[in-house]
């Protein structure tokens, strides 16, 4: 399997965990896609992603527009993750251009990158203590940490990652504390061969002192020992390429996220 090919499914299959979070969540294959929602009008947590190459803008457009009517019939915003490497050359070129005609707008154009094992560590962990995701304050915890950091409402946060659902699907939270504070969090999903990285943040305050990677380092660590994997992979931003790196990523494909709010396209 071609490395960004491991990068795109891991994605995929993460995404699908929001599906849990709601009695309302649901995931649907069709020809090409996979329509993941949460059940909750917040774009980011209701995707759409190609499952197969998309070989003419004709075919762009077929896809999106199964996606627009499926989302627009739910009145839920809605996210195309949208890993360039499936798309053929001529599809790459015209793709800025359809999606705006669409109304939606590209958001972040994340890297992904991939690690058959993350290199020895450069400096000493930070210390602090980890605790998985798995009873009422860890869960309200991730929740508080990912609302600060990346700007969601908390009333959106709770509602995705306090459910005790959303932590009974692939996916694995660890919360890390320093005195009993909540810090630093992250993410973890199995699939396709390797270790899927996300939501790794560290409140404002608290950065740059190491505890985000010591937390990785142990989600990583942790999940080698459950299943034998040590390949990982991640998305991240254009200034994070460099800190990966250093840890024995390389980057191996690019991601573009273009959203439509629900509001976009209501009568």
């Amino acid at each position: 399997m071609p490395a960004y090919e491991t990068v795109e499914r891991n994605l995929r299959k993460a995404m699908q965990c929001y599906a849990c979070c709601s009695p309302e969540g649901e995931v649907r294959e069709v020809a090409g896609l996979v329509l993941a929602s949460s059940g909750i009008d917040y774009s980011v947590f209701n995707s759409v992603m190609f499952t197969s190459r998309v070989e003419s803008v004709a075919d762009l457009q077929t896809r999106i527009t199964y996606a627009q009517v499926h989302f627009k019939a739910r009145a839920l915003g809605w996210s195309c993750w949208l890993c360039e490497d499936l798309l053929a050359p001529a599809v790459q070129k015209a793709a800025r251009q359809f999606f705006s005609t669409r109304g939606l707008k590209v958001v972040a154009q994340p890297p992904g990158m991939i690690a058959d094992r993350i290199w020895p560590r450069e400096r000493r962990p930070a210390k602090m203590t980890f605790r998985r995701v798995e009873n009422d304050r860890t869960r309200f915890d991730f929740a508080d940490v990912a609302s600060v950091v990346f700007a969601l409402p908390f009333t959106i946060s709770e509602r995705i990652y306090v459910p005790e659902s959303t932590w009974l699907s692939n996916m694995t939270g660890w919360v890390g504390y320093v005195s009993e504070k909540a810090v630093s969090i992250v993410s973890s999903v199995v699939s396709d061969g390797a270790v899927g990285i996300y939501s790794l943040a560290t409140v404002p305050h608290f950065q740059r002192q190491g505890y985000a990677e010591t937390l990785m380092r142990h989600a990583l660590e942790t999940a080698h020992q459950e299943t034998g994997i040590e390949k990982s992979i991640l998305q991240t931003t254009h200034a994070g390429v460099g800190l990966y790196k250093r840890m024995g990523y390389r980057p191996v494909t690019n991601f573009s996220v273009y959203l439509q709010d629900s509001c976009d396209f209501r009568e």
